[in-house]
């Protein structure tokens, strides 16, 4: 079945790498005329980038993972809204579970219940838009969660034994010229490497050596004629020698260099005549001629002042008037006016089941409130080594950009490191990691193509048959759905329906029936296949750990343990067989189902306890179940909160649906088993397809029967359970607010201590928020991310002494 939620935008479908192509074309014109392609771009065919806050990277087998997505367009430019809705997948070898998010506010809040069968490993949670569909799949927002066995000591991924050497050279801006300073950058699979580089006679030219996360830079004069070698002499590896790439003859060459917030920029073009072009994914800020000359004469050299370039990757073309790139390079420019989160606890130290209070603020540079919204989560400060690799600013300015993977991205925004060290380091990834939005050999062979749309709502879509597999020339078709008071009727010509505007959650069921212009009952619709994002092999671009690190990380006498109380399952896919199951007459179920046979109780069987309330029925024939307060609850995975003399049961109750209308169970009360015709009552897998754990209780009164049952006796109607967004769920934290409480004998080890996927400041830039500790004394991790309402990152991670 396919579901589109899509807004189509005819003009405009169009690859991201669009401006490359553009240079194609339109180079020949004036930079006026490249400008006015480029903005166009920028303004409606921005790429969206999606970044995931999760809570933790470490679970066991029947835990609730929570997330919260934060969504923008890549050009501050674009006009276009952002989308509506997201995709959520946990991947293995297939996909293990996938759900659709509705914005809300300002982003995705949602959460994924791990299955109590799955088998541990190390598992990729994935995140995209459709109009994020349009990029390869490596490109997605992708982050890497362990499932572990909680009765096993749990360790961080070590290196067992060392790999095989590597080493990589880029010559700056891709090429490097005889006579003139050449850079050649290096990265290799070790932390910690020396050499020197020599030529084919021999003699040495210049030392080298590793400089960060096993990346390096080489500095040397070539001269024509001449070959070079690099020869490692550190580790095991010494007297290998490797050769360099070998210098061009013709073609461009960039140079970059900063000098007190300010960027110097060398270009070289070998023959002719290029344009230099900057530009940063939103607009081009400087597009001018560039003559054949001689860098290191001081011909081709601009300066541009970094106080008035946007925070972020920006990037440097070489182009000649062919529209062919010659030198491309990227350099880097921080927010200048970050965002500075203060943190207030009302204790210093806490005991356990403690009551803490965080009282957060947000200035900028001037010290004036910055309004916004933030996701926080607390974890138990042993799983440090767990805790989510990226933060919303590395990924959104530099991973999300970047061919590949970045290893260890939160290095480079960390502020207790000189900030002259982190520019070094990030100009080194800059030259070695490469621009992920151009592929330029494909656009010299292909013309772009785009097939998904931004969605903004949901739609249903599919083929209508003769019951014989002919296609018609015009049908009627009516859809209904009396859990979210929809109804639709409409005439189609041809054999395809279309029908778009739809908003509708999970476990949404419609009833389809059409209509021939003869015969109404010789035509069947048939929905198309759902179509995700392909699968895709992601671990694959995370490599290996440099050789030399030595922290494994292991976790002593550390146990994870999930919070029966909060535990959450999710069920097995039921496979239903002809000869064991059973469709009663008066089928209670939304989705006209067919069931075991001893999950049906008919009017025959029903009517000797006519006496009865339903109620006392239900609780007295299924033990999994008992009464309180008026309602019904179940006995399996529920939670009891006691304070202020009040008693709140929390997230077991039943699903109950009464011809074929969703009630809460405490409407039940005042019905007799008299009142009704079928009763079918699910438990444990059983209830899968509506998404509960906590069972499901379904009625068909004597009155009559569900609209949609009484519909689909009447005709040939389909019924289809479409994916729709997820509803929200509350994360929950018990409050010890209470004697009883405090002194529970339950104990209390969650390793996700509190998650709050929003909460927004007031115009002073302040907010609050409360949780209380458990019964382990270990340090808690604080973990804030976010955005100020003018798209500035927030990110703020602190720990909480408890003991």
């Amino acid at each position: 079945m396919f579901i589109s939620i899509i807004y189509f935008y005819e003009k405009i479908f169009i690859s991201i790498i669009f401006f490359s192509a553009i240079c194609i074309t339109v180079f020949s014109q004036n930079a006026d005329s490249l400008k006015l392609h480029y903005n166009y771009f920028s303004q409606y065919l921005s790429p969206e980038k999606l970044y995931l806050h999760i809570d933790r990277n470490i679970f066991v087998p029947g835990e609730t993972i929570w997330f919260k997505g934060y969504l923008e367009n890549k050009s501050y430019q674009s006009v276009m809204p952002t989308s509506n809705f997201m995709y959520v997948e946990l991947l293995g070898d297939t996909v293990i579970s996938r759900i659709i998010l509705k914005k809300v506010g300002g982003g995705f809040a949602g959460h994924m219940l791990l299955s109590d069968e799955i088998i541990p490993g190390e598992y990729i949670l994935r995140a995209y838009t459709n109009w994020n569909r349009n990029m390869p799949a490596e490109y997605m927002f992708y982050s890497k969660i362990r499932i572990v066995d909680s009765k096993k000591q749990v360790e961080k991924e070590a290196v067992s034994k060392k790999s095989d050497f590597k080493i990589d050279f880029y010559p700056e801006s891709g090429r490097y010229f005889a006579g003139m300073m050449a850079t050649i950058a290096f990265k290799t699979n070790y932390k910690n490497l020396t050499g020197y580089i020599r030529n084919s006679k021999g003699d040495k030219v210049t030392d080298f050596c590793t400089e960060h996360d096993g990346m390096g830079t080489i500095m040397f004069f070539p001269i024509e004629g001449e070959r070079y070698f690099a020869k490692v002499t550190s580790d095991e590896n010494a007297d290998k020698t490797y050769p360099l790439p070998e210098p061009s003859t013709e073609g461009g060459m960039i140079n970059i260099k900063s000098n007190h917030d300010a960027y110097i920029i060398q270009s070289y073009v070998s023959h002719g005549a290029a344009s230099l072009v900057l530009h940063n994914g939103s607009e081009i800020y400087y597009c001018e001629p560039v003559n054949q000359g001689s860098a290191n004469q001081g011909s081709n050299i601009i300066r541009i002042e970094g106080k008035n370039l946007p925070r972020g990757i920006n990037h440097v073309l070489l182009i000649s008037p062919e529209g062919q790139i010659l030198a491309e390079r990227m350099f880097f420019v921080y927010e200048k006016d970050v965002v500075k989160t203060d943190l207030n606890f009302n204790k210093d130290i806490y005991g356990k089941r403690d009551k803490v209070t965080v009282s957060a603020t947000f200035k900028d540079l001037n010290g004036d409130p910055v309004e916004g919204e933030f996701s926080v989560s607390v974890i138990d400060g042993k799983f440090r080594y767990f805790s989510q690799e990226e933060d919303i600013g590395s990924y959104m300015m530099i991973s999300s950009e970047l061919k590949g993977k970045v290893n260890n991205p939160g290095y480079y925004f960390d502020n207790s490191i000189p900030l002259n060290e982190r520019l070094r380091a990030l100009d080194l990834l800059m030259i070695v990691q490469g621009w992920r939005y151009y592929d330029i050999p494909y656009l010299f062979s292909h013309h772009p193509q785009v097939k998904y749309g931004k969605e903004f709502t949901q739609s249903l879509s599919g083929s209508v048959r003769t019951l014989m597999g002919s296609k018609t020339n015009g049908f009627s078709l009516i859809m209904f759905s009396p859990e979210i008071g929809f109804s639709y009727h409409n005439d189609f010509i041809g054999s395809n329906f279309y029908i778009d505007s739809l908003d509708f959650p999970e476990g949404t069921p419609f009833l389809i029936q059409v209509n021939g212009k003869v015969n109404r009952k010789n035509l069947m619709a048939h929905m198309e296949s759902d179509i995700f994002a392909p699968h895709f092999k992601y671990s694959q671009l995370y490599g290996t750990p440099l050789n030399g690190l030595n922290d494994s990380g292991t976790l002593k006498d550390v146990q994870i343990v999930y919070n029966d109380s909060v535990k959450s399952v999710q069920l097995k896919e039921v496979v239903i067989t002809a000869n064991s199951y059973y469709r009663p007459k008066h089928n209670p179920s939304p989705f006209g189902q067919s069931f075991e046979r001893k999950n049906v109780k008919e009017r025959e069987e029903l009517k000797r306890d006519d006496y009865k309330n339903i109620q006392d029925y239900i609780v007295e024939n299924y033990p999994s179940f008992y009464k309180m307060g008026g309602a019904i609850y179940s006995r399996r995975s529920g939670s009891i909160k006691q304070t202020s003399g009040e008693i709140i049961i929390t997230n077991n109750e039943p699903i109950l649906y009464v011809d074929g209308v969703k009630w809460p169970t405490v409407d039940l009360i005042g019905m007799s088993v008299r009142d009704i015709e079928t009763l079918v009552v699910l438990r444990g897998n059983d209830g899968v397809l509506y998404r509960s754990v906590w069972g499901v209780i379904l009625i068909t009164t004597r009155r009559g029967g569900s609209e949609i049952e009484k519909q689909n006796r009447k005709s040939n109607g389909v019924i289809i359970n479409p994916l729709g967004w997820q509803k929200p769920n509350k994360f929950y934290s018990p409050v010890y607010d209470t004697p009883e409480m405090y002194n529970a004998s339950k104990p209390d080890y969650r390793t996700t201590i509190y998650w709050n996927p929003s909460i927004k400041t007031d115009d002073k830039g302040f907010a609050t928020f409360e949780f209380y500790t458990s019964d382990y004394k270990n340090p808690y991790i604080i973990r804030i991310e976010g955005k100020t309402s003018d798209n500035r990152y927030i990110n703020k991670t602190t720990y909480l002494q408890v003991k």
